[in-house]
């Protein structure tokens, strides 16, 4: 589950090479304000310790039928959420950087 990230992208970054879009997607996560998560009306705690960096770059057009082999890099605050019951669940999340703020409600149904 993601809770807040940065993806940079070359031609889209001041960065070219995989070590400077990974050092710009890592700058650009520090200070986080605040984090959320809840699930059900019920708070995750010390979202800050789920902060994962990327040990490489990854081609941000890898989906399309021909990639054309575009670096990228993300950093942010992920969570594993456990399994979650058959029925219908609320999920709330998102954060505060320095130049991004995000709010994110999802209403889903397990079945």
């Amino acid at each position: 589950m993601l809770c807040l990230n940065y993806v940079v992208v070359r031609g889209a970054a001041s960065a070219t090479t995989c070590m400077g879009l990974m050092t710009q997607a890592a700058q650009m996560s520090n200070d986080v304000a605040s984090l959320v998560l809840e699930v059900d009306g019920i708070r995750s705690s010390n979202l800050v310790a789920h902060r994962q960096a990327p040990t490489g770059c990854f081609d941000v057009s890898a989906l399309n039928d021909r990639p054309a082999g575009i670096p990228a890099a993300a950093n942010g605050y992920y969570a594993m959420l456990q399994p979650l019951s058959p029925g219908v669940h609320t999920l709330n999340f998102g954060g505060a950087l320095p130049s991004i703020l995000q709010a994110v409600t999802y209403t889903i149904r397990v079945e």
